[in-house]
């Protein structure tokens, strides 16, 4: 019979393979473990372990992550008390979509956030995002961690409107555009919503993108978004679909600064649109086939 920490170190190996085949075995070591076992002087959970294990290995099968978790919930991992190390964790772990599938399974758990660690990790997002924005030019995981950023902030903080069930921009690909919305209360626009058949894709004015299921809007005055079609944008590119989206960056180096401006470009299946922000005001530009709108 194995002792606790060999059932441990057995489930860490088992765990950094994510082979399907392996669930049930690691199951079987799980049960002989308590969930909530912490390791080393940090005291890091277990499941924050393998999560951060993730990263450390070329594993493909990151659903394999989401299954973890799961089996760790339904053997009592208490989240109230360790799912914030979990989320955390999730900064070094997967690379695509199921990191806020991820979050998402921990959160509806019942994970709670200090304001100070809450903090501490926005501060980390935020750097992963900038690091992938200007040192590997990955704009795919700038904008998943981006979203990730905005998860965490829709859930733990207050927000007016909340934007439920966020993910990465590439689920609205290959989805019909139905209209573009701007805030008339912003009177420089710095976000727009473009409203698809299965969510909104927002773009900020960094400008990121991340898509919501739906947006939400509270009770509470004042009002924080009131939506309007813009009569234009949406005429010329309703019932498109979208193609794909990239990024480029204009560059402007003085002798006391460098700044740099990105503009997204969303290709749909008939025409160009791409986003800009405004180097004076901040706010967005948009430009069809090259001709500002």
């Amino acid at each position: 019979m194995f002792s606790n920490q060999a059932n441990i170190n057995e489930l860490l190996q088992i765990c950094s393979k994510a082979d399907p085949a392996e669930l049930s075995l690691a199951q079987l070591l799980l049960t002989n473990i308590d969930a909530n076992t912490k390791l080393g002087s940090r005291q890091t959970p277990v499941l924050a372990q393998i999560i951060q294990n993730f990263s450390k290995y070329s594993i493909a099968n990151t659903f394999m992550l989401l299954e973890y978790i799961r089996l760790f919930l339904s053997q009592g991992f208490d989240c109230p008390a360790n799912g914030a190390a979990c989320l955390h964790a999730l900064l070094e772990s997967v690379s695509d979509e199921n990191l806020l599938t991820a979050a998402d399974l921990l959160i509806a758990a019942g994970t709670i956030i200090t304001p100070k660690k809450l903090e501490e990790i926005l501060k980390d997002i935020s750097e992963i995002a900038a690091y992938h924005e200007f040192q590997t030019h990955n704009y795919y995981l700038q904008n998943l961690f981006f979203a990730y950023r905005q998860l965490l902030l829709n859930t733990f903080t207050s927000v007016n409107p909340r934007y439920l069930a966020i993910s990465h921009y590439t689920t609205a690909l290959q989805q019909k555009l139905r209209n573009i919305c701007f805030n008339s209360l912003e009177p420089l626009p710095k976000h727009l919503y473009f409203n698809f058949t299965n969510g909104t894709l927002i773009v900020q004015n960094h400008p990121n993108i991340f898509m919501c299921s739906t947006i939400e809007k509270t009770l509470t005055p004042p009002a924080h978004l009131n939506l309007q079609i813009s009569p234009v944008l949406t005429s010329l590119l309703k019932d498109q679909s979208l193609e794909s989206v990239s990024f480029s960056y204009q560059k402007l180096e003085n002798s006391q600064t460098i700044q740099y401006f990105p503009t997204i470009h969303l290709n749909f299946s008939k025409n160009h649109l791409t986003i800009t922000r405004s180097k004076s005001s901040g706010s967005l530009q948009t430009a069809i086939d090259g001709e500002i709108i």
